[in-house]
């Protein structure tokens, strides 16, 4: 089974990652999930001048 032509990613992590660096393992899913854009985007237009009207 290709999971990858389906659109699936897989991350993998040492379990030694998954118990000391928990903060560094979210933003790395929370990056690869595309998220980081997502909010930046969001951030960016609730500062805009626009929304201060």
């Amino acid at each position: 089974m290709r999971t990858r032509g389906k659109g699936w990613t897989f991350l993998r992590f040492w379990n030694d990652d998954i118990l000391r660096r928990v903060d560094d393992l979210c933003q790395h899913i929370v990056t690869a999930a595309g998220l980081v854009a997502a909010d930046a985007a969001i951030q960016g237009r609730a500062s805009s001048p626009e929304m201060h009207r």
